[in-house]
């Protein structure tokens, strides 16, 4: 997926001894702010990952109900990391994928709180059935939080 250092193994919280099963919903808003789309899927884990859920929404069983998304990585001389993008959603591109930050990218919000998709892969970034996780084209520096339709 072009996210996660390799020195992280990604551990799932433990399952729900309730066994009661949780629907995860990711929004992506279209940038011609005409549509959106919205994609669920169903865990019994009380949280999960960002990126793993990602995953779990672009590479499912059903093509026809899969998000459908791209992750690169670039490597940063200066801080002699790799660092994580999301390169296309839905078929909208960044802006420049040579330098993601000098255009528009796809950035996340969680619960209206603007996260940086690097350090969500870093961190392994995880979320609840609860949090509102939104996606936006916009760019890296924007403040401002587009309005859902």
């Amino acid at each position: 997926m072009g996210c996660g250092s390799g020195s992280i193994t990604t551990k799932l919280p433990e399952r729900n001894k309730e066994q009661t099963e949780f629907t995860y919903t990711v929004k992506i808003m279209s940038p011609q702010g005409d549509k959106g789309w919205q994609f669920d899927y169903k865990s019994d884990y009380t949280e999960i990952p960002l990126p793993t859920l990602m995953n779990y929404l672009s590479y499912n069983d059903h093509p026809s109900s899969s998000l459908s998304a791209n992750f690169i990585s670039k490597y940063n001389q200066e801080n002699d990391r790799f660092e994580y993008y999301v390169q296309q959603l839905m078929g909208f591109e960044i802006e420049n994928a040579d330098e993601p930050k000098k255009g528009k990218l796809w950035v996340v919000y969680i619960n209206e709180s603007k996260c940086d998709w690097d350090n969500i892969c870093e961190k392994e970034v995880a979320v609840k059935h609860s949090d509102e996780v939104v996606w936006y084209l916009q760019k890296y520096n924007e403040i401002k939080k587009q309005k859902q339709s």
